[in-house]
């Protein structure tokens, strides 16, 4: 997932279905890779718009924000000591942890579901 959105990043393009085809092909060529990679790649991309289908099905208007009837609570604030909250998640918290040490941006940690 990490190739894909750099390559999105790098191309300027948006991430969708014809990016995910063309990081596809790119990975063929310039990875070589063994089969069974290939294919869990493939998976891991149809994973991710199956997932962002899904979250924006439940919750979000046409805007694609979440309502205003319904809070966003997507981002994890710290709590009083600095750190993440303990009843999050552990995947939660560990992504939140990634994100911020790689320093993107706000809107990406907006961007997960709880």
């Amino acid at each position: 997932m990490r190739w894909y959105l750099s390559f999105c990043r790098r191309g300027r393009g948006g991430v969708n279905h014809q990016t995910a085809r063309d990081f596809n092909a790119w990975a063929e060529q310039a990875k070589q890779p063994e089969p069974w990679q290939s294919e869990s790649w493939r998976e891991a991309l149809r994973w991710f718009f199956r997932a962002a289908k899904a979250a924006q099905a439940s919750g979000a208007g046409e805007s694609g924000r979440p309502s205003e009837t319904e809070p966003d609570l997507t981002v994890a604030e710290p709590n009083a000591s600095g750190g993440l909250d303990p009843a999050m998640p552990a995947w939660k918290r560990a992504f939140l942890t990634t994100v911020r040490r790689r320093h993107y941006s706000y809107r990406t940690a907006q961007g997960v579901k709880p």
